[in-house]
Parts: structure tokens; sequence; C-alpha cells
């Protein structure tokens, strides 16, 4: 059994509200509303200020997905008071990313620009002058990384040349290419 109260937590955050719906978990806070579904197998007890987890049946699996759902709860706590973002970068020679009505353009090194359309509750922003890194921002972790992988599948990584979409500080390393044998 696993009790997370918003006292406890070590950030003082302002959740408006919590409120269950049969296998559904809806947190609302300053950025909005984020809904976790959960399977049957673990009882959630909602009050005003806790949560209370606890298995239906005491297994191995179900002893894990009490961690699991501990942890999505708290990341939700955290992500609609204080949102969540992933810095990202185009490497290469001509590459670029600019941001416009809800869509960001990007120059890959192809012979069109590539435009991405952000989905709902995302939102895009360019942070250097060469439009080399951008940021995307939400109160949703999963739909912001799963943005995030979107993007980095534009342009897949060459690990010959350094090229490609990469997470902000993210470093490879690069494989020899052919070479002549002497």
């Amino acid at each position: 059994m696993i009790t997370i109260e918003k006292s406890n937590l070590k950030n003082k955050l302002s959740i408006k509200d919590i409120s269950k719906d049969y296998y559904k978990v809806k947190i609302s806070g300053i950025y909005g509303n984020i809904k976790n579904y959960f399977r049957k197998e673990v009882v959630m007890k909602v009050s005003s200020n806790s949560i209370l987890l606890e298995p239906y049946t005491f297994t191995k699996e179900t002893k894990s997905l009490l961690q699991t759902y501990k942890t999505k709860i708290l990341n939700s706590f955290s992500d609609v008071d204080y949102g969540f973002f992933v810095i990202l970068e185009v490497r290469g020679v001509g590459t670029k990313v600019q941001y416009s009505l809800g869509q960001l353009v990007f120059n890959l090194g192809f012979s069109h620009q590539v435009k991405y359309n952000l989905p709902e509750g995302i939102i895009g922003r360019v942070l250097d002058d060469k439009g080399s890194v951008f940021l995307l921002f939400g109160n949703s972790r999963d739909l912001v990384l799963s943005t995030a992988a979107k993007v980095r599948s534009l342009k897949k990584k060459d690990i010959y040349k350094g090229k490609g979409i990469f997470f902000f500080g993210e470093e490879i390393t690069l494989k020899e290419g052919k070479g002549k044998n002497a």
C-alpha cells in the first residue's frame, strides 16, 4: 500500500483538483489537466489531500505497478504545476528550424522544407538566432516526449557525419568511414 499526500511533497504545489472516475485520475493545476489511466489490478482511493494506491491482489506484477503508478502520479503533480520541456538541436550544414503559426518548419538538407504541425497542448519556440536550437513545452510529460521522438524521426542521426536532430547536449561518437588500405 502506497499513500501519496500533497502535504508531504517537497515542493509546495498549487494543485487545484484531484478527481477519480473508474480507472482514470484527473489532476488539475496551473498548466491545465492531466488524465492518467490505470489498470484494474490497482485500487485507488482519492481524498481531498491524498491518494491511496493498493493492489487488488498481491503479486509481483502488481507490486511493480504500484511503484510505476506512484511515479506517474508524482510526475503529473509537477507537470501540471511547472510544465515539462525538452530542448532539441538541429546539426548539419544549412540545417535550421523556424516556428510559425503552430508548426515547426525545418530545413534539413532535403530538396523541400519539412513542416511539422505541433499537437494541441505543445508549444514550440526557437531559442537562438541561427535556428539550430528549439524548445518543446507542454503540461504532459508523455505528450512532450512523444512529440520530441516524432520530431527526431524527421531526420535520422548520421553517425558518420554527426548530422541530424539531437537532444541538446547529446554527444555521439562518430564512426570512421571506409579508408584506403595501404
